[in-house]
């Protein structure tokens, strides 16, 4: 990051001296409060620090603040989950079956030293959210935490603010239907942000949603970079769910045209299925990202306050920031694609009822 005033020449941020910036390290308790200034230039500082990449010596103490996870962290509860675990157990079966096979992270490939941490927190977790327990995907998005975060413990009160506060609920449950839902709903922006493309991909055939599905299940840990993925998620921590659809977007715009010069549908499967993995310059990634609208559903929020604070519609769990203890985990673009997951969710509860009775 480059070097400033206010917020970044508090934590000491930028400067030349790796040591002094180790020294301001304390400072960075609250700094996700930065973000919730009513001043301007103090947000438009925040926004500018975290997306300008998140040193590496911070990013762990900068994901437990801007995650929330710090508001639900309980001495000792990790422990206490471990204590009650049953290795016969259906879940812990499952989780066995996923843990150590990532053949391509010596961390967590076959005796990795991260495959025990790995193990302990996703059977930790499914102790702690039975209703949720585990599903393909929980894997990835632990052991890029435990990439982050050295302490086990602090990775399982980041993973579980990740998954109760910011995505939408159910996201993770066996059922899968939020996640399901997510390249549904990508693909009406698609159709919206890049017509062409949209009706290029619908002439070949291409199921988008399909292909896509494990992007949104993994948090794009199975396609990014490590470095970019890192920055991905500096976002996503901070801004909540609309980010992964700007990421989705910002990876097809990125290759839009390559897309469109393709004929036939295997050829797609085959570009889309490369093309993400070529994003190796985070900081072009990021802009396009940014760069990728996430308009408004205005007949959804009819009800949304003036301030744009907080929606009053009735048929959806709203969680205010107060509850959830994270101001970012629903913006008005992030409330607005939960809008749309929750209606496709009842589409298919209803079509399900007709069908099955």
């Amino acid at each position: 990051m480059n070097s400033g005033g206010g917020a970044a020449a508090l934590l000491g941020l930028g400067t030349s001296v790796e040591e002094e910036e180790l020294s301001h390290s304390e400072g960075l308790i609250g700094f996700a409060q930065l973000g919730l200034s009513t001043n301007t230039n103090e947000r438009k500082e925040f926004d500018r620090l975290v997306r300008g990449g998140i040193p590496l010596v911070y990013r762990s103490k900068l994901w437990l603040e801007c995650s929330g996870c710090l508001d639900m962290r309980e001495p000792g509860i990790f422990g206490d989950l471990l204590v009650h675990v049953d290795e016969h157990d259906l879940v812990c079966v499952e989780i066995e079956k996923d843990v150590g096979t990532m053949p391509l992270n010596v961390f967590f490939g076959g005796a990795g030293a991260g495959v025990n941490k790995l193990r302990r927190m996703l059977r930790a977790y499914s102790r702690r959210n039975p209703a949720v327990g585990y599903c393909q995907g929980m894997n990835l998005v632990t052991s890029t935490l435990l990439l982050v975060h050295a302490d086990e413990e602090e990775a399982f009160w980041v993973l579980s603010a990740i998954i109760e506060r910011i995505l939408p609920d159910d996201f993770f449950s066996p059922s899968l239907l939020p996640s399901c839902a997510c390249p549904l709903v990508l693909l009406e922006y698609v159709q919206e942000t890049m017509p062409r493309l949209y009706t290029h991909l619908t002439a070949l055939g291409v199921d988008l949603p399909a292909l896509c599905f494990s992007w949104f299940l993994s948090l794009f840990t199975d396609c990014l970079p490590m470095e970019t993925l890192f920055r991905v998620w500096d976002v996503f921590l901070v801004d909540g769910l609309d980010v992964l659809f700007r990421v989705a977007l910002g990876i097809l715009r990125s290759n839009e045209q390559e897309l469109l010069e393709c004929e036939s549908n295997s050829a797609v499967y085959v570009s889309l299925e490369n093309l993400s993995t070529r994003m190796w310059q985070s900081d072009k990634f990021l802009r396009a990202c940014s760069s990728s609208s996430i308009a408004l559903h205005v007949s959804t929020l009819t009800d949304w306050d003036t301030a744009g604070t907080q929606p009053q519609r009735h048929d959806l769990a709203w969680r205010s920031p107060q509850e959830t203890g994270n101001a970012y985990c629903y913006t008005p673009a992030s409330y607005s694609i939960v809008v749309s997951i929750f209606h496709f969710c009842s589409a298919y509860h209803a079509l399900f009822e007709i069908q099955f009775g």
